[in-house]
């Protein structure tokens, strides 16, 4: 099901399938590594439409509502309790690259 990151609650997965936002904003995005196919984790949300922190290669990433709107995804459709080794080296299995 494809949606943007701010459709994304916390402990849910999901894979980047490409963009929709400025110039500006893409580009910052790239240089953070957010590609398209990196799989991302959401960790918690900030309350009334702030920041989202995601978890993506390997470090934690607070992303403002209005630029996570830019980011399209497809949900794992399933939620993960804990984020932890074992979640991470299951993600690293997963990546194509």
């Amino acid at each position: 099901m494809q949606t943007s990151l701010s459709g994304l609650r916390p402990k849910e997965r999901a894979k980047v399938i490409g963009f929709s936002c400025e110039k500006a904003v893409l580009r910052r995005l790239l240089e953070l590594g957010i590609t398209k196919n990196t799989y991302l984790f959401c960790m918690r949300w900030a309350p009334l439409q702030g920041a989202i922190e995601v978890w993506v290669r390997g470090y934690r990433l607070a992303i403002g509502y209005e630029d996570a709107k830019g980011i399209l995804i497809e949900k794992e459709g399933k939620q993960v309790e804990k984020i932890g080794l074992h979640w991470q080296s299951e993600l690293r299995k997963e990546r194509p690259f």
